[in-house]
């Protein structure tokens, strides 16, 4: 690290001592720029705000989209299809444990 601030120190010297040469219009032109270089660093990317808004409209489709599958109504067996295509009045049918019920004890 001490190395590194050595380095700094001599940088910092050398454009100080390059800087005394300018004329007082460079100078402030060059401050000036040295001022936006580092505003600019600070603020952030515009590219990660354009990502992010990206992202949240991907995961929104997604989420749209990728829903789960209402459940399917079971297929009648047949059965139930002999039950409603049948001639017979639906009283019969609305009773019908009763009478199965019936036809099991009467024929024990």
């Amino acid at each position: 690290m001490n190395d590194e601030a050595h380095f700094v120190s001599e940088v910092r010297r050398v454009l100080d001592a390059g800087t005394a040469d300018l004329g007082e219009v460079d100078a402030a032109r060059l401050a000036a720029a040295r001022r936006r270089a580092l505003a600019a660093r600070h603020r952030p990317a515009r590219w990660f705000q354009t990502g992010l808004v990206a992202v949240a409209a991907g995961v929104i489709a997604v989420v749209v989209v990728w829903r789960v599958p209402e459940p399917v109504a079971p297929v009648p067996v047949l059965e139930d299809v002999e039950l409603l295509t049948a001639s017979e009045p639906m009283d019969l049918f609305e009773e019908l444990d009763f009478y199965l019920w019936l036809a099991a004890n009467d024929a024990g």
